[in-house]
């Protein structure tokens, strides 16, 4: 079983093609931190919408996200932990999407930007905000345009 020590976060990646849905990848993630076989994980909600374990089980956290073909998982020792991943897709209107969203420092910096640099950085502040928002346990904004 892998070492998880108190400030440590680990993040496990995967594609999708052909992996098991997205809860029972969390299942076998989890069993690799604790002697639990991956069907008796038990989960609840909190806040809104953020899965957790149910009380007893380990001493871990950990979020989740999907984009595209691809998973992510976070796993801590307990401390509350948030992720984003986010497939960029070229062509959409980030600046205005960055107005409903983002400080307005933070929009005039994108629109001072060419193309791919402001991708990268829209990608980035989104993310950033986004796994900040899940790992307090509250709603997250979808990035629809």
């Amino acid at each position: 079983m892998p070492d998880l020590a108190v400030n440590d976060v680990h993040l496990w990646l995967r594609r999708g093609d052909g992996a098991p849905a997205s809860r029972d990848w969390l299942r076998l993630v989890l069993s690799r931190y604790h002697d639990t076989d991956p069907s008796q994980w038990q989960f609840e909600v909190i806040g809104e919408g953020k899965p957790r374990l149910c009380a007893g089980q380990a001493p871990v956290d950990f979020n989740l996200s999907h984009s595209g073909d691809w998973l992510a998982c976070a796993v801590t020792a307990g401390a509350p932990v948030g992720l984003d991943i986010e497939c960029a897709r070229p062509g959409r209107d980030l600046v205005r999407l960055a107005r409903r969203f983002f400080h307005p420092a933070e929009v005039e910096a994108l629109q001072g930007l060419d193309e791919t640099p402001r991708l990268e950085l829209f990608y980035s502040l989104w993310t950033l905000k986004e796994a900040t928002v899940k790992s307090r346990a509250a709603a997250v904004a979808p990035l629809d345009d």
